[in-house]
């Protein structure tokens, strides 16, 4: 019987600690998002939130777009005041991203079912909490 072929990452990878041409394209996307975001002028524009526009009551992530954008431009505390989960949910991710051994068996399986569960499921909550206070002390702009 043939071995399970095993994807093996070039060495310039590898020593970058990168990992497979899936999280590479996966990182080059994103940067590409931010830099979009950088650059558009956020603050001019109207809002794209469908919910908004329908119903009139923001949604859980109105103001995410402009949160980031502010947080690219170096603007924090104008990003906290636009949506103050968007700066604890990217360091969260951001840690999640660097220790990635937190996700992964002591015999190198991955076992990111469950607990990426937990992990969506208190984000989920966190958004909604936030949310209604944010609804309720008229915080959404």
């Amino acid at each position: 019987m043939n071995a399970p072929v095993t994807y093996k990452p070039p060495p310039a990878i590898s020593k970058l600690g990168i990992g497979s041409p899936a999280r590479v394209l996966t990182i080059a996307i994103a940067a590409c998002g931010l830099f979009l975001v950088w650059l558009l002028p956020l603050e001019d524009m109207p809002t794209l939130c469908f919910t908004r526009q329908i119903t009139g009551v923001p949604c859980p992530t109105c103001g995410t777009g402009r949160s980031l954008h502010a947080l690219l431009r170096g603007r924090v505390l104008d990003s906290w005041h636009f949506h103050p989960l968007v700066i604890v949910f990217l360091a969260g991710y951001g840690i999640l991203c660097i220790t990635d051994r937190w996700l992964t068996k002591k015999d190198g399986s991955v076992f990111r079912g469950v607990r990426l569960w937990i992990i969506l499921g208190v984000s989920g909550v966190l958004m909604m909490a936030v949310w209604a206070v944010r609804l309720r002390l008229g915080a959404i702009h």
